[in-house]
């Protein structure tokens, strides 16, 4: 629980593999069990049909493009905690973005930055 550089140290000099401190980021803590315990991700794939998030437009309003790809870049680069601060930020900025935002939340929720990013690409205005 102490995060002093001290305690840190400590703790790999009596054998431990890796030290967190509180509060444990989820981004953090994946790394580190990829690294010591060899984990390899998989991330659930889903199939989506090109043009088929385009066929019915949103029912609610989008934010700027620019938020939008940046929270697409963020996706495409895995970057689940940025993501979801970036998501709650756009909410609290303006609640007309709330749906959008609990909209990309399920998606973030299940970390599947895949589906989030092709979620995202069709109201980019360009390619991505």
């Amino acid at each position: 629980a102490s995060a002093f550089g001290y305690t840190r140290q400590q703790s790999l000099e009596a054998g431990c593999d890796e030290f967190l401190s509180k509060p444990i980021r989820e981004e953090e803590l994946f790394l580190a069990l990829e690294h010591h315990a060899g984990i390899e991700w998989e991330y659930e794939k889903e199939e989506i049909v090109p043009g088929q998030l385009v066929e019915q437009a949103p029912s609610f309003p989008l934010p700027p493009v620019d938020q939008l790809q940046t929270l697409y870049d963020m996706a495409k680069k895995g970057q689940i905690l940025a993501v979801r601060k970036y998501i709650d930020s756009i909410d609290e900025g303006d609640s007309q973005f709330t749906p959008f935002a609990d909209e990309l939340r399920s998606f973030a929720k299940t970390m599947n930055m895949k589906q989030l990013s092709e979620f995202l690409k069709p109201y980019l205005g360009h390619k991505a």
